[in-house]
């Protein structure tokens, strides 16, 4: 019975709350109304002149925000009409931000629409003492420029309650940190940051509150990046960054409620068209491998050096390898348990044929490994051949596979280093070359579709973006269709 009553007595208390709370905005807004008609100045930042009334109703909201804030996640089907304080308060959300402020009260009104798809809007009045996080301290905004690590609070993520905040400063905080900072790969981190950043110098250009952010916030960023010529393609790694950043510092925005970001999105895509699409890769071929092999004959480097490097770009062709896959990021940066090991490397009993353990990829974060075979070709471009010649020079001491004579790792920007003084004619050229001309080496020598996905690892149909077809390839197929009197059996299209 008590129960029940305190229950009752709250029910009434919440009706005749949000009844004052109606009254107030009526005759509050009424009056601020008529007396801005005159001057258009006032209406830019308007503010409501305050009584002890407001102070006590804000105060009153505050401490009913749990209870408002379980009525607002009910999901409703009727729509009201529009009364005139809803209809003032579309015009404030229209001319100031969606913000009011009443007194040294600031009150932000938002306008979401109900997930069940009606057309209605529900305005949520919230103060600053709500659920709602409040403005992330400069401090940590300036980490964020300075490409810092962010130091990730547990309580503003995971929202804790008071009796389980001792939990954060334990052995358990500290390993939920770490899990949490590894759940995305350093290169990912590095290119959120850079989208990040660039969502705060937008902010702080136009005296905007970064985070928590809102669908607006990221609209208005999309289009600020896309007036600055930013591909469509960046700007929605910008916003997948953004996002994460905002999880990570306590307020969650789910992506998949924003229609009108991905229409803005949409539009960018439709507006930009392919003038903004980087020119495709070509691929290196055989020509080009034999052009690299005698370079590096004639060149004045170390004997080691001439075979390491003869070795990785023979073993990247040829086993349709990631840069990723058989070089380091840099000089600092090597990991034993991801990238090549000298003894990742076997040969069979006659040397016809190598296996490289592969640890870790883009497509295996979780390093369950997979096993590349490659055949010798008995020519000048074998790369078995070239692999054994080069361990034959490299030190027997375990480490890193491909080592400079003087113990510097193999890099991405030494492999392109390669390319542009062995290849100087030759444009669009890059460490990827090396993958994209396997696998349309592959294709025409007849490999069929699941063979060439098998030898590259790809786990869908984004192989065929990798493949060239030749001159030589067209005229062959072409002659080889005009000599076709009976059609077997018919190309189905929805099978493809």
């Amino acid at each position: 019975n008590d129960v029940q009553s305190t229950i009752t007595t709250v029910t009434d208390q919440s009706t005749q709350l949000l009844s004052l709370v109606n009254s107030l905005v009526d005759s509050r807004l009424n009056s601020f109304f008529a007396s801005s008609q005159s001057s258009s100045s006032q209406l830019a930042s308007p503010v409501l002149p305050s009584t002890s009334q407001d102070n006590v109703l804000l105060s009153t909201i505050a401490t009913s925000s749990s209870l408002s804030s379980q009525q607002d996640s009910t999901p409703t089907t009727n729509t009201p009409p529009m009364n005139s304080s809803s209809a003032l308060i579309n015009a404030l959300l229209t001319a100031n931000n969606g913000t009011l402020a009443m007194g040294n009260q600031n009150i932000t009104l938002s306008s979401q629409p109900h997930l069940a798809g009606q057309n209605q809007n529900t305005f949520n009045f919230v103060n600053n003492c709500n659920n709602e996080l409040p403005a992330i301290p400069a401090k940590i905004l300036k980490q964020i420029k300075s490409g810092r690590r962010i130091q990730i609070s547990l309580s503003r993520v995971l929202s804790l309650p008071v009796n389980c905040s001792q939990l954060c400063n334990g052995s358990l905080g500290h390993d939920l940190v770490g899990l949490l900072k590894d759940s995305l790969a350093p290169s990912t981190q590095a290119t959120y940051m850079s989208g990040i950043r660039s969502y705060i110098n937008f902010c702080d250009s136009h005296g905007l509150i970064p985070f928590p952010s809102s669908e607006a916030l990221l609209c208005f960023f999309s289009v600020f990046s896309f007036n600055r010529g930013i591909a469509c393609k960046t700007i929605k790694v910008y916003i997948t960054g953004v996002l994460h950043q905002n999880s990570m510092l306590g307020s969650s925005l789910p992506l998949a409620l924003m229609p009108i970001l991905h229409r803005v999105i949409r539009g960018i895509r439709r507006r930009q068209g392919n003038s903004l699409t980087r020119r495709p890769r070509k691929p290196i071929t055989t020509s080009h491998l034999r052009v690299i092999s005698r370079f590096l004959l004639l060149c004045s480097h170390p004997t080691q050096d001439k075979y390491m490097l003869l070795a990785a770009c023979l073993t990247a062709f040829f086993g349709l390898l990631r840069v990723s896959e058989f070089s380091c990021p840099s000089q600092s940066r090597y990991d034993p348990s991801i990238h090549l090991m000298k003894s990742d490397v076997t040969f069979n009993l006659n040397h016809s044929l190598m296996t490289i353990r592969i640890k870790g990829s883009k497509t295996d974060p979780f390093r369950q490994g997979v096993n590349i075979r490659i055949a010798a070709t008995s020519n000048n471009i074998c790369p078995v051949g070239a692999m054994r010649n080069y361990l034959a020079l490299r030190s027997s001491k375990p480490g890193p596979l491909f080592q400079f004579h003087d113990g510097k790792l193999l890099t991405r920007r030494t492999l392109y280093a390669l390319l542009e003084q062995s290849l100087p004619s030759v444009s669009d050229l890059n460490t990827h070359s090396f993958r994209i001309g396997g696998a349309s080496a592959a294709l025409s020598a007849g490999a069929s579709d699941s063979m060439i996905r098998i030898m590259g690892r790809w786990s869908s149909d984004c192989y065929l973006r990798y493949l060239r077809v030749s001159d030589f390839d067209i005229q062959k197929f072409t002659a080889n269709m005009a000599k076709i009197s009976h059609v077997s059996s018919t190309w189905d299209p929805d099978k493809w």
